[in-house]
Parts: structure tokens; sequence; C-alpha cells
């Protein structure tokens, strides 16, 4: 037999309570991935910005050799064209879509899951996300989930990870697949 022994302001009190840390939790999730996906965007604005400022002054130093007169045939200003948008193919070929890998994680996310880092690492090509779960089939859900996203080609969950059944800490990492590097 339950004997609830709260008064109706009192009971009304506590669901409030309630709903206001779900709340802040949410709010806290959203301005989490907002600040995220903020940072790759202007990383990527950086790094094109950068990349397109080293192929102007190329340009501009052709134009200057130009003028100078020491490119003396068409035949050499063309090499020295194809040349250039050559280093502009390599530049542009070396960009992975890293926005792209965020927004596919961050539709994928489900309420109970919080994550409070992402790893995503080009050199060695793996990625690490950690957080924490509500509850234990909520977090084994959420790792069926990842092994369907086409970014990545290993999804490792330790089991240490499974020995509480609510608020667990956990560590999903693994490899990126080589559709990003396509």
């Amino acid at each position: 037999m339950d004997v609830n022994l709260l008064s109706p302001a009192e009971k009304k009190e506590v669901r409030l309570i309630k709903l206001y840390h779900i709340l802040k939790n949410i709010s806290f999730d959203v301005v989490s991935l907002i600040a995220a996906v903020t940072l790759v965007f202007s990383f990527s604005a950086i790094i094109l910005q950068n990349d397109d400022a080293s192929l102007q002054q190329q340009l501009d130093q052709e134009a200057a050799l130009k003028q100078e007169g020491r490119v003396a045939s068409l035949e050499e200003a063309t090499k020295e064209l194809n040349l250039q948008l050559n280093a502009a193919r390599d530049i542009q070929s070396t960009y992975i879509p890293w926005a792209t890998v965020l927004h596919t994680i961050a539709l994928q996310i489900p309420d109970g899951i919080t994550l409070t880092s992402i790893q995503l690492t080009d050199s060695n090509k793996t990625y690490r996300l950690t957080g924490v779960s509500s509850d234990r089939q909520l977090l084994l859900n959420f790792e069926e989930t990842m092994k369907q996203i086409p970014y990545f080609s290993t999804v490792n969950l330790p089991v240490s990870n499974l020995t509480q059944r609510e608020d667990i800490p956990f560590e999903i990492s693994g490899t990126l697949s080589e559709k990003l590097y396509e």
C-alpha cells in the first residue's frame, strides 16, 4: 500500500521542479550543440579563407611576373596556371565535411542521452563520443543507431559502460568511414 503524505500544492511543486530540471537539461544540450556546430563552421570558414588567401597570393604573384615580362610564352603561362589549378584541387580534395557529420550525430541523439564531448580526429581517422545516458536500454539503442550512421565504420561501446542501470556515463569510440574521405 502506497501512502502519499504530500499535499496537492507540494505535489504540484515537485512536478514543477522536475519539469524545470528537464527543461534546463534540454536547454543546455541545445546550447552545447549550437556552440559545437558554430565552432565547426567557424574553423571551416577560417581554413577556407586561409586557403583562398594563399591562392589569391599565388595569382597575384603570377600577374606580377607577367607584367615584369618573366613569363615569356603562352605555354609557360598555361603550365603555371595548370599547376595552380592542381594546387587548388588538392586543397579542395582534403576538405572533410565535419559539419555534416556533427549534424548527422545531433539528429540521432534521443531524449535521455546527453553528449558531453565529441572528438573527431582526422589524423588517425577515429572518433569518440562521451556523455551520460538516463538508462541502459536507451544507451544500447543509441549504440545501434550509431552503427547505422554511414560515417562510422566501427562503433565500440565497452561493456564496462553498461554496469549501471541509470545515469550511466559512457564513451563510444571507433573509426571513421572512408566515405568521409571520398
